[in-house]
């Protein structure tokens, strides 16, 4: 079992190591990530893309699909 503060360490480290992710994929660092930017697969990037505008925003890439 997780004391508190281990836990908040770990969700700490994890948020992190995601944000330091999407940077590294917004190679142009404009804060989106365009197709040629992302390596998954294009369905992926699909789900990702809730409003259809062919940019994933950080909060787009954050948060579960939205298909």
């Amino acid at each position: 079992m997780l004391t508190r503060d281990e836990f908040i360490a770990r969700t700490e480290c994890n948020a992190t190591a995601s944000n330091d992710t999407f940077q590294n994929l917004d190679t142009n660092h404009d804060g989106y990530l365009y197709r040629k930017e992302w390596r998954k697969g294009n369905q992926a990037f699909v789900n990702k893309d809730c409003n259809r505008d062919n940019k994933m925003s950080r909060v787009e890439y954050f948060t579960q699909d939205c298909v």
